[in-house]
């Protein structure tokens, strides 16, 4: 990863960021996830960016009670970053698209082709 104090010339004079956090790497823990992001989201305020994009997904604990830490990171994020001074659009996409593509693999019945829906809840709440 590259340290945010590099970042800071990097994002410099910058129009806009697209900030993508990750929690799928096993080395990349939810509160680090919460960190870096917040951190990103500090830098592009400091240095007045004038667009932030932030790609997010619901705040599952906020909406449903249950801990979902693939969400629940992303969402605190996102929390962080409307409480700043920051021209913020947040993206949020239903599925990410690895999980679309590796994981919800329709099937035919008939003449039609299925996706299971069930699979996906049960796969955001465990």
């Amino acid at each position: 990863p590259i340290p945010i104090i590099k970042l800071n010339n990097v994002f410099r004079d910058v129009y806009g960021v697209f900030i993508v956090t990750n929690d799928i790497d096993p080395l990349l823990a939810m509160r680090r996830e919460m960190e870096i992001g917040v951190k990103l989201a500090e830098m592009c305020e400091r240095l007045h960016v004038k667009h932030v994009i932030y790609s997010a997904v619901d705040f599952v604990y906020r909406i449903t009670g249950n801990r979902c830490s693939r969400y629940d990171g992303k969402g605190e994020i996102e929390y962080q970053m409307k409480g700043m001074e920051l021209p913020l659009t947040v993206l949020k996409l239903p599925l990410s698209y690895d999980y679309l593509v590796n994981t919800l693999i329709p099937t035919r019945q008939g003449s039609d082709y299925v996706f299971t829906v069930l699979s996906i809840v049960s796969w955001i709440l465990t």
